[in-house]
């Protein structure tokens, strides 16, 4: 994965609202730099640019209390149009890539993983074509572009609310107000590992994790919090991945192939899973919560 692009003009006593136009100005730089290959096709531009989009989405909803309300509804139209149109590309990306690992592990699984991977493709060929007209459709005379430009302008002009705290104290707001949504989310698991439950304490430790992101210049001792936060991504991701392998794998035709990949995959998804519980459990500690806290204080 690419590396993010974290302005190092930022500081701890900046404007809130002049944070969030700086902040999002190297957000859109960071899905410029991969457009050339992703629109190419090429599998990790198409990764790159995929994660390049959703941090400058995180990033709108990350600083929406100090960007003027309409002009980001605006924005969002096109970043989350975009987003999906990635991720139909992607997603086939990522099950082949697990499909193969499985057909590598036995023979016998392998013609279930091949007949799914051959699918996966056909869906991926179709995905790009759409993914290239609608970033052609938004892009056409540079209009995400411009909206952006306006955005961020108008977010550093504002002198009103938050826009005009300091953003160490809008960080501090910010993470707590993530951090709580993820510890809510881990208090209403339950022991069966249920994939939908999962999936909503994925989506919420994905978001604490882009909102840390941009103030670990301003904040290094935020590291050491930061750290688990994406090892849980991670993996839950994977048991994500699998989970989709699974119901995949589990459409196809009854047979021996069939069944020999879903044993692979279910193990391998118990591993994960197991994995994924450590990480959690480490996010639901006091200790945790603690040096996060302490970081941003």
């Amino acid at each position: 994965m690419a590396k993010p692009i974290i302005p190092d003009k930022m500081s701890a006593q900046m404007r809130a609202g002049k944070a969030a136009a700086v902040f999002v100005e190297a957000k859109t730089e960071e899905v410029n730099l991969h457009t050339e290959r992703a629109m190419g096709g090429d599998v990790e531009g198409i990764h790159d640019m995929r994660v390049a989009v959703k941090r400058l989405r995180e990033a709108l909803r990350l600083f929406r209390p100090v960007l003027p309300r309409k002009r980001r509804r605006r924005v969002m139209l096109d970043v989350e149009e975009l987003n999906d149109a990635l991720g139909r590309v992607r997603d086939p990306d990522v099950m082949m890539a697990h499909a193969a690992w499985v057909g590598e592990q036995d023979e016998v699984a392998r013609e279930a993983t091949d007949a799914a991977s051959a699918l996966w493709a056909e869906a991926r060929q179709a995905a790009l074509q759409h993914l290239i007209e609608v970033h052609q459709r938004i892009t056409e005379s540079q209009r995400l572009e411009g909206r952006l430009r306006q955005l961020v302008s108008a977010a550093a002009k504002r002198h009103r609310g938050p826009n005009d705290l300091p953003l160490d104290a809008f960080s501090y707001l910010a993470v707590t107000a993530s951090a709580e949504r993820v510890r809510d989310r881990l208090t209403r698991l339950g022991r069966d590992g249920d994939p939908t439950a999962l999936h909503r304490i994925r989506i919420a430790v994905k978001r604490l994790k882009y909102s840390i992101e941009p103030f670990r210049t301003i904040l290094p001792a935020l590291d050491e919090a930061y750290r688990p936060v994406a090892d849980t991504q991670e993996a839950l991701g994977l048991v994500h991945d699998f989970d989709i392998l699974e119901e995949a794998l589990a459409g196809l035709s009854d047979g021996s192939s069939t069944e020999a990949a879903l044993h692979i995959v279910r193990e391998r998804r118990a591993l994960h899973y197991s994995e994924a519980l450590v990480f959690m459990a480490l996010l639901g500690e006091e200790a945790w919560r603690r040096s996060l806290l302490d970081a941003l204080d």
